[in-house]
């Protein structure tokens, strides 16, 4: 870490315990800003730029408050080192976090017109966010340099205009200055929140900024654009943190089940969860999507509508209100994706917790689907006609979706089903399979232990997934001790007959 020595007006390089107390600035850049080059440059030089008399300002108050060292962005990075870039931003929070003091110098403001406060750029910029969180102590300057006040007696205010909780402002003297662990206790989405209305000059640093805020680091990339940017900020949040509320986000222009910016967030400061996270489920980012072990809420008679529960509920709702879900549409056996990007109030929409445990893929692109769901065939409905009568019928997997005599597949663009039938003599049995994929128009058949151990043990098993990814791979007889299966189409109903010798 550089520091600025503030007497004789040099740099000095610390690392870890060596690090003295120092004084930082927060603010917003304005023209001629003194660069690291200008400061270790020519004195003479760099007392000529605009931005001097701000390193000489934050220079006097720390020297005032008895700090021999203090910390100003501009010039205490060097940002041709794209090493020491990275480390600046991932050491940001932290470097704000113990700074003894932190100076808020408002360009824009004049303190003889207190009402205009709320429209200093500084409470707009993205990265001031961590800037007003970190530091335990604040003192704010107007735009000459006169006292305004310290963050205590204005945490209200500015909680007010930034939409960050009163409580958060006042952690440092509530909480032991611990402010990173009561972070992590307040939801992700209320955390977004705070960025949703701010800003950055480069469109990556809108999720590089927020880094500190939830204790994570990663390298930067700058030219990969502000989505991807964000998209990786995730990403690395769900690698330390099982807190649902990071998919409680709303935006009708993203169709993934990770957000596109912190935009999506601005309703998160309202949302608290209703649980500890300890009780959330695992669930982490594949190159599938998003894989996650859970009981999906769905409408009963209607295995269409299926429902994430996310543990969370709207605080601007009166009590009773139900939990906060996403609604997913069933692609394949385990595969979702988000749709109506809007949170669902479960109740509402008379959810009930009818699906089995297991885990399942949302996804997290869903160009793959929509390019290949183009030219898919598929059926809504797949009929059973004339079962035979010395069979009787043990089992339908998917239970969620068969109808007494018809399975309903909905919008989905692959689907496996079966009904395991037992003879009523002999006990012996085997199972209908019946479905249909993007490589395969409608199927059906008949397997046994014998003829297809695989299968078999997919159905034993309940394994809908892998008996899809079979019936790609694998024919199926379709004829067995006297009964013969057929299909037929109807645009999108499918019919699986089933008949025995001798009928006609």
């Amino acid at each position: 870490m550089k520091l600025i020595n503030c007497s004789e007006l040099k740099l000095e390089e610390f690392f870890g315990s060596d690090i003295p107390p120092y004084a930082i600035l927060s603010h917003t850049w304005e023209k001629e800003e003194v660069t690291y080059q200008d400061f270790i440059g020519h004195a003479g030089d760099r007392t000529k730029l605009e931005g001097w008399n701000k390193i000489e300002r934050t220079i006097a108050l720390a020297m005032a408050d008895g700090h021999a060292y203090c910390w100003i962005d501009t010039c205490c990075i060097d940002k041709r080192s794209s090493a020491e870039l990275t480390e600046a931003i991932n050491s940001m929070f932290k470097w704000y976090l113990e700074s003894q003091i932190c100076y808020v110098y408002l360009c824009d403001f004049d303190r003889s017109i207190p009402e205009t406060l709320p429209d200093c750029r500084w409470f707009g910029r993205g990265w001031t966010l961590q800037e007003l969180i970190a530091p335990s102590k604040h003192r704010f300057y107007d735009k000459s340099w006169n006292f305004y006040g310290d963050k205590i007696a204005l945490h209200t205010e500015i909680s007010k205009i930034t939409g960050v909780d009163d409580t958060v402002l006042s952690a440092g003297d509530s909480f032991d200055n611990d402010i990173e662990t009561y972070l992590f206790t307040l939801p992700v989405c209320k955390r977004m929140s705070w960025a949703a209305k701010r800003s950055t000059k480069r469109e990556e640093d809108i999720a590089y900024s927020l880094l500190g805020i939830f204790g994570v680091n990663m390298p930067m990339l700058y030219g990969e654009g502000g989505e991807k940017a964000f998209m990786r900020l995730q990403e690395q949040i769900i690698k330390d943190n099982n807190d649902l509320t990071i998919l409680a986000w709303e935006d009708a222009k993203c169709d993934k089940i990770l957000a596109r910016s912190p935009v999506s967030f601005v309703n998160g400061g309202k949302i608290q969860s209703n649980q500890s996270q300890r009780y959330n489920p695992e669930f982490q980012l594949t190159n599938k999507g998003l894989r996650i072990n859970v009981r999906l809420w769905t409408r009963a008679l209607n295995p269409d509508f299926n429902f994430l529960n996310l543990k969370c509920y709207d605080t601007d709702q009166p009590p009773g209100t139900g939990p906060l879900g996403l609604y997913l549409l069933q692609i394949t056996p385990n595969i979702y994706r988000r749709i109506n990007n809007n949170l669902i109030d479960m109740r509402q929409h008379l959810a009930r917790s009818l699906s089995a445990r297991g885990t399942i893929y949302i996804q997290n692109d869903n160009r793959d689907w929509i390019s290949k769901s183009w030219s898919a065939k598929r059926y809504r409905i797949i009929s059973i006609l004339s079962m035979e009568q010395k069979y009787k019928m043990a089992r339908a997997e998917p239970s969620s979706r068969w109808r007494y005599n018809y399975f309903e597949t909905g919008d989905m663009i692959e689907f496996a089903g079966f009904l395991k039938c037992v003879h009523r003599t002999t006990k012996k049995s085997f199972a209908l399979i019946c479905g249909f994929s993007r490589r395969k128009d409608l199927y059906a058949g008949i397997t046994t232990p014998e003829s297809n151990p695989d299968v078999w043990k997919a159905v034993l098993n309940g394994e809908m997934d892998l008996l899809c990814d079979l019936m790609d791979k694998t024919g199926l007889d379709t004829t067995y001790d006297s009964i013969t299966v057929s299909v037929r189409t109807e645009e999108t109903r499918g019919y699986v007959e089933v008949r025995s010798e001798g009928t006609d």
